[in-house]
């Protein structure tokens, strides 16, 4: 659980340091889960929920075959978005085993 809130401390200074900017176009998400209310900013782009279980795919398959082993992944994304090719945004609960 605490790796969970500061995960999260980071994931929102990070947001808020990249809001600092105009915020014209930013789309807010609010997850009742959490009851929180996020601002995306607006350079930021939703990634399709197919595009992104591709992705997610591919990099299980290659860790499968890497390790040999079968990765089980329990994570729930929550929302993912994008900003260019190299950055991601992303917000997953993963159950405490």
């Amino acid at each position: 659980m605490m790796k969970l809130k500061i995960t999260c401390l980071f994931l929102f200074l990070g947001l808020y340091s990249c809001t600092s900017q105009t915020e014209t176009n930013s789309k807010t998400i609010h997850n009742k889960d959490f009851n929180w209310t996020i601002t995306i900013p607006e350079n930021f782009n939703s990634i399709d929920e197919k595009d992104w279980n591709k992705t997610q795919q591919k990099g299980k398959d290659a860790i499968e075959k890497t390790f040999g082993e079968e990765m089980i992944n329990q994570a729930t994304t929550i929302f993912t978005f994008k900003m260019d090719s190299s950055i991601i945004l992303k917000l997953i609960i993963n159950p405490m085993i």
